[in-house]
């Protein structure tokens, strides 16, 4: 028997775990949701050279009183030949290398062409509209840092360095166990007194988000041996193992007593949050086990909290979507404060508003919910405007 410890005790022990890292290289076809190894710096100034800002002419703005003779055409892509002296332009696309001796670039439909030589500014003002050398990056600049978990606007950054092998840390692979008699898979006909096994599929999901492989093992019967066995079997081929159902004290609460009989170090079995309190969490070797409510609220703020804290660690990711705070629309209470609460909110116009919640098995609840409030222990009201942290989901 476990002491009950705090959330944020729960936390530091889970950032005190160690775990190796594998590193390889991935095409960047593939670096999608992968977690970056090393570093990314420029190998070159962004843009590289000064270039027009959108279609028009180059010349010099001292001259924009004057009619300006067509000297060259520029196209993106192709380096200018002529410098633009006094009274002079040049047709210019956009992303085109600016000519020497020009200073602006006019729009194209802020001047009227004549003679199909020369060119009128024939409006009042213009701005230089010329996006210039390295303005964005400069080269040997720190693009990404090592631990990115990598994302669409990501791979973009990693092509624009040049970068087409991409240093990643390679996926863990993270089996899922969902224990319970009562439960039936999706695609089984539903009978009295069962449920369907929606745990497992929420934390595939979940899984997909991080820089993980999820490999699902099944039902397995409240069974001590067939857990075992089932255990047994994804120790071989995972960094983490999730067991969902039998975490609490119950009579075919299993799981504590098998991960103790198979050499697992019990670091924690209680923790004091609202809703989820029976948690496990164990180690072994360098494989990590998480035994989860059976309630799948419960089991969704557990992973959202815990799991995915210890898969930072596995996966080498630097991601933070917690330690951020927005105004409450409304006021809170509860009447008691012992434990940390966990709420369901909606981000509406940079305040957030309370999701109605019936229970941990209320996962309805959980389809409109952009973020998860935590109020901490002792804190028993909040005002409207009052700032709440939130973790982000979407």
């Amino acid at each position: 028997m476990y002491n009950m410890i705090s959330f944020e005790q729960a936390i530091e022990i889970i950032n005190n775990q160690k775990s190796n890292l594998d590193i390889s290289d991935i095409i960047l076809t593939e670096a999608y949701n992968y977690v970056l190894s090393q570093d990314i710096f420029s190998d070159i100034d962004m843009p590289p050279f000064d270039k027009a800002a959108m279609d028009g002419f180059a010349c010099r703005i001292e001259d924009l009183s004057n009619d300006l003779e067509i000297v060259e055409n520029i196209i993106a892509g192709k380096q200018p030949n002529v410098k633009i002296h006094q009274n002079q332009c040049t047709s210019i696309t956009t992303g085109s290398p600016v000519p020497e001796g020009a200073n602006c670039v006019i729009k194209i439909e802020d001047v009227q062409v004549f003679e199909n030589k020369f060119v009128r500014f024939v409006a009042d003002k213009t701005n230089l509209n010329i996006c210039y050398r390295a303005e964005d990056i400069k080269k040997e600049q720190l693009l990404l840092k090592k631990g990115t978990l990598l994302q669409p606007c990501h791979l973009a950054i990693l092509a624009s360095a040049g970068i087409y092998n991409v240093p990643i840390y390679t996926k863990p692979k993270v089996g899922i166990i969902v224990t319970g008699n009562e439960i039936l898979e999706p695609y089984e006909k539903i009978s009295s007194a069962k449920i369907r096994n929606s745990n497992a599929y929420q934390l595939i999901g979940q899984l997909q988000k991080t820089a993980c492989i999820p490999l699902y093992g099944g039902l397995v019967a409240d069974n001590k041996e067939s857990i075992k066995n089932k255990i047994v079997e994804l120790y071989k081929n995972t960094s983490v193992i999730l067991i969902t159902g039998g975490a609490s004290v119950g009579e075919f609460d299993l799981t504590e007593s098998i991960l103790k009989e198979l050499g697992f170090n019990i670091l924690f079995n209680k923790v004091s949050i609202q809703p989820g309190k029976p948690v496990i969490f164990a180690q072994k070797d360098n494989l990590f086990c998480f035994g989860l409510s059976g309630n799948p609220v419960s089991s969704f703020f557990q992973f959202e909290f815990f799991v995915s804290q210890l898969l930072k660690k596995v996966t080498g990711s630097n991601v933070c979507d917690y330690n951020l705070h927005l105004p409450l629309n409304t006021s809170y209470s509860r009447k008691k404060a012992e434990r940390t609460q966990f709420i369901l909110l909606k981000i509406v116009n940079q305040q957030v508003k309370l999701i109605d919640f019936n229970g941990s098995a209320h996962i309805n609840s959980l389809a409109d919910a952009d973020a998860i409030g935590i109020i901490p222990a002792d804190i028993n009201t909040l005002k409207e405007g009052e700032l709440i942290e939130i973790k982000l989901l979407k």
